[in-house]
C-alpha cells in the first residue's frame, strides 16, 4: 500500500481515503480537493478499492511528465558536461602540441640561421682557396729557385692551418 502524496493544490498532507457506500475517493481536509471516485463492485475487497482510490489521488500525469522531462534534461546536461570536458582536454592537448610545434619551429629557425652563417663562412674560405689556387697555378715552378719562398705560399700554408682548426 503506497503513501498518499501531498495535495497538488495546497501542498498539505492531511489527506484521507473516504468511503460512502460502494464509492471510494481521497480528500484533502485542508483545502477540500478530492480525487476521482472509484465505484466498488460487489465482491471486491475494500483494501483493493482503497488502493485504487489512492492510485487516483497519487496519479499526477503532468507532474510525472515534468519529472520525466527533468530527468531527461539532467541526463543530457551530464552528457554535455562530459563532452565539454572531453573537448577541453582535447583543446589543451592540441594547445600543448601547438606549443611544442612552435618551440620546434623556433629551434629549427635558429639552427637554420646558424647553418647559413657557417655556410657563408665556408663559402668565404672556399673563395679564398680558389683565389690562392689560381695564384699558385700562375706561379712558376719555384722548387729549383734559390730565392725566398714566395709570399703566396706562406699565405697558403697559414690558410690551410686555419681551415684545419
Amino acid at each position: 500500500m503506497s503513501e498518499l502524496k501531498k495535495c497538488p493544490f495546497c501542498g498539505k498532507s492531511d489527506i484521507h481515503i473516504e468511503q460512502k457506500g460502494t464509492f471510494f475517493w481521497c480528500e484533502c481536509y485542508d483545502c477540500g480537493a478530492i480525487s476521482r471516485e472509484h465505484h466498488t463492485l460487489p465482491g471486491v475487497n475494500v483494501l483493493q478499492s482503497e488502493d485504487i482510490a489512492r492510485g487516483y489521488w497519487n496519479q499526477r500525469p503532468l507532474e510525472d511528465a515534468l519529472h520525466a522531462r527533468i530527468a531527461e534534461l539532467e541526463a543530457e546536461n551530464e552528457r554535455l558536461k562530459e563532452e565539454l570536458q572531453y573537448e577541453k582536454t582535447r583543446s589543451q592537448l592540441n594547445l600543448e602540441a601547438e606549443e611544442r610545434r612552435m618551440l620546434n619551429i623556433t629551434y629549427y629557425c635558429a639552427e637554420i640561421d646558424r647553418l647559413n652563417a657557417r655556410i657563408a663562412e665556408l663559402e668565404a674560405k672556399n673563395n679564398r682557396l680558389v683565389e690562392l689556387a689560381e695564384g699558385l697555378a700562375d706561379m712558376v715552378d719555384w722548387s729549383g729557385c734559390d730565392c725566398d719562398k714566395p709570399f703566396i705560399l706562406t699565405e697558403w700554408e697559414e690558410f690551410i692551418a686555419e681551415v684545419q682548426e
